[in-house]
């Protein structure tokens, strides 16, 4: 009896020990971010209860972050390499009336998880065409505000009728036993002079 109540603690330890290690650990092509994050650069936050959940999230976000990079690329290719910086920006900074607005929001879904996204861009009209580009503004469910981690940057495309922006933050992952890893997440967006945008 005192055996086999040794071989359960002892197997109890070792499946505690695994939820706690890094999912840094998996075989996939995306590897945990090293460095202190707080709450303020993290997008969003998904909770995975299993190795093979941890690893079909891992697979679809790698294969997201591929899609986004490769229609990021099409979209500089067809600007002929116009990059423009955007500012960050907060509802509240925008003037009224002054300049125009589009939007985008989506849900993200990797295997089971889901993330909720939203972004908008702030910017003087011509033609309906974007003319300068005042601000950014991307947010997660989990964030009230802009977070703050999120580098991006854009270009015009289709005439200067098309705003592309490419934007890489972070996205939590909590393991089981409450342990937290952190992995890049890399968007593509493209907003339009009707008011609208699409994730993609």
């Amino acid at each position: 009896m005192k055996k086999v109540f040794q071989r359960l603690f002892s197997s109890a330890l070792v499946l505690s020990f695994c939820l706690s290690i890094p999912f840094a650990a998996n075989a996939t092509s995306l590897s945990a971010v090293q460095e202190p994050v707080s709450e303020k650069d993290v997008l969003f936050t998904v909770e995975v209860n299993s190795e093979e959940e941890l690893n079909d999230f891992l697979a679809d976000l790698a294969a997201h972050n591929k899609k986004a990079k490769e229609l990021w690329a099409q979209a500089l290719a067809e600007s002929n390499y116009k990059i423009e910086k955007i500012e960050s920006i907060e509802k509240s900074e925008i003037a009224p009336m002054a300049i125009e607005t589009s939007t985008a929001a989506t849900d993200v879904k990797f295997g089971n998880l889901t993330g909720y996204l939203g972004a908008y861009v702030s910017y003087d009209k011509v033609e309906r065409k974007f003319g300068t580009v005042n601000g950014f503004y991307m947010y997660g469910l989990d964030s009230d505000t802009a977070v703050s981690n999120v580098n991006y940057e854009s270009t015009k495309i289709d005439n200067d009728r098309t705003l592309a922006v490419n934007s890489t933050s972070l996205i939590g992952v909590r393991n089981g036993a409450g342990g937290m890893s952190y992995f890049p997440y890399e968007a593509y967006i493209e907003f339009y002079t009707d008011g609208t945008g699409n994730f993609y």
